[in-house]
């Protein structure tokens, strides 16, 4: 739970980042282009660590010869690059619906 509550807390000092500097630019697509870019990515990164973009047998191999310990650290990097890319998708989506 503390490693969720870090990465979303990172996540949202990066959106923060982007938000100054679209205050600073005077454009508020500095902040659908920078924090939709990092979220995208982040989503991505976490979609590779969970392997959710490989095939069943792949992954029923994969947990077959993977130790324990290394699936809980896969995982875990997983969580940690979904939750920096949360907020920023959600600020990038809510810019474009709203804005």
């Amino acid at each position: 739970m503390k490693v969720v509550l870090k990465s979303f807390s990172l996540g949202i000092a990066f959106l923060l980042v982007f938000c100054i500097a679209a205050l600073v630019v005077g454009d508020v697509q500095v902040v659908v282009n920078g924090s939709g870019g990092l979220g995208l990515v982040c989503f991505l990164v976490s979609a590779l660590f969970s392997g959710a973009l490989v095939s069943g047998d792949r992954m029923r191999a994969n947990y077959g010869v993977e130790q324990e310990e290394d699936t809980k650290e896969r995982m875990n990097w997983a969580l940690v690059f979904f939750f920096i890319g949360l907020p920023n998708i959600a600020a990038s989506a809510a810019i474009i619906i709203w804005g």
